[in-house]
């Protein structure tokens, strides 16, 4: 039986404190007022470092959090706030950037810089001890957990081809299978040093269906991968959209601005009942001559798939990222508005019960990420002074309940899809 509040609530549930990270060197680990993102009086853990990742045990009884410098995992009584142990991994200057449970002693935890490569480790946060490492080669990696087995997408650091799926089971056996129809990575100039030069870079998303045992790979061709993780089988699916699709806004980035790089990105979450939510965009160089090159970047929108027709729904033309959560859909996104000479945002738009055909939220503010909690946004924003703000904003009525300078507090929510 899981672990609870005094007041009965479950740690990290909607509508009850909301346990965060505040601070970074040091950090301290509190239950915070979910209207304000302060901390509340009561116990707390002081942090040598902030974290870089977290996970809850099954039962919800145990936190596991990876250190944001040092290769260990800090293991707490998330109702007490009470450290149990710490698991070093023995792996010096690799800290944890991902972990998922697995089972009730099994952490999966992928610790280093993925371009350098990384290390995969695995867990008995019970015992507090390492069962195996395994090195992965560098690689561009997006991880997202399917239950029981802990995914990863991995895309090449030189040049660009095919990306490979690898699936990790709870005993720490890695199958893995390459995905031929979907190619991602980084491709440098052939010299960096001279005029206009610029790479090309394809991301592509990952979603899971942990109960379907699936995983979607998504980029910007017409289609999908879908593997089945217990037999690594792979199906292309390709999708039917609709013209309008093409139609998208598009910015123009002054050379002064530019990070010159052309290419795609894709993201991707995993809705529920048969559907998957894809966001991005793409970027292209444009111009005749060296000075009149700009990087012209156009959103894909957000869509939604329906993974038993394959067909495509478009929700959002403007949107480049997405949070998901219990039924609601946030958009969001941004670009660099020429005309403007800054880059400008779309705001939120809320989909889900009650908010069909879509709400808008913070009129054109700039929104860097976001989370959802109930019937309360957690956002973080530009400030336009060149910094982040955060805010927290009811989905009721669109008010901004508390604001302020800086990022948030490091939320341990808990339920939102890692792929979203």
């Amino acid at each position: 039986m899981g672990a609870s509040l005094p007041d009965g609530r479950v740690p990290g549930g909607a509508g009850g404190p909301v346990l965060g990270v505040v601070g970074y060197k040091p950090a301290v680990l509190a239950w915070l007022d979910p209207m304000t993102l302060r901390p509340l009086p009561g116990p707390r853990l002081r942090l040598r470092y902030g974290i870089s990742s977290y996970g809850w045990s099954p039962d919800r009884s145990l936190l596991a959090l990876g250190d944001v410098d040092d290769d260990v995992l800090h293991l707490v009584d998330p109702a007490r706030l009470r450290r149990l142990g710490t698991v070093d991994f023995g792996i010096v200057a690799e800290a944890p950037q991902s972990l998922a449970w697995l089972g009730p002693r099994r952490v999966a935890v992928v610790a280093g810089d993925s371009g350098d490569g990384s290390t995969l480790v695995m867990v008995d946060p019970v015992a507090r001890r390492v069962l195996t490492r395994r090195r992965l080669p560098p690689a561009d990696l997006a991880v997202a957990a399917a239950g029981n087995r802990l995914v990863l997408l991995r895309s090449p650091v030189e040049g660009i081809g095919p990306v490979r799926l690898l699936v990790v089971d709870g005993q720490g056996r890695v199958g893995q299978v390459e995905l031929g129809e979907i190619h991602g990575g980084f491709q440098d100039p052939p010299d960096w040093d001279r005029p206009g030069a610029y790479g090309i870079g394809h991301s592509a998303g990952l979603a899971v269906d942990p109960e379907g045992g699936r995983a979607f790979v998504v980029a910007a061709a017409a289609a999908v991968a879908e593997v089945d993780l217990a037999g690594l089988r792979v199906t292309y699916r390709h999708l039917r959209q609709p013209v309008s699709l093409l139609r998208l806004a598009h910015w123009l980035v002054p050379p002064a601005e530019a990070k010159w790089g052309a290419g795609s990105w894709r993201g991707a979450c995993w809705l529920g009942d048969g559907t998957l939510a894809v966001s991005g965009g793409a970027s292209s160089i444009v111009g005749d001559t060296v000075a009149e090159q700009r990087m012209d970047q156009r959103p894909s929108g957000l869509k939604l798939v329906d993974t038993r027709s394959w067909t495509v729904r478009p929700l959002d033309p403007a949107a480049t990222s997405v949070a998901w959560r219990s039924g609601r859909l946030l958009s969001y996104g941004g670009a660099w508005d020429v005309d403007a000479q800054r880059e400008r945002g779309v705001g939120l738009t809320l989909y889900g019960p009650g908010s069909r055909p879509g709400r808008q939220l913070l009129a054109a503010r700039l929104v860097v990420d976001a989370d959802l909690n109930g019937d309360l946004a957690y956002v973080e924003v530009d400030n336009g002074h060149g910094g982040l703000g955060h805010l927290v904003v009811s989905l009721r009525d669109g008010q901004v309940l508390a604001s302020a300078d800086g990022p948030g507090p490091f939320l341990l929510l808990g339920e939102r899809d890692r792929s979203c």
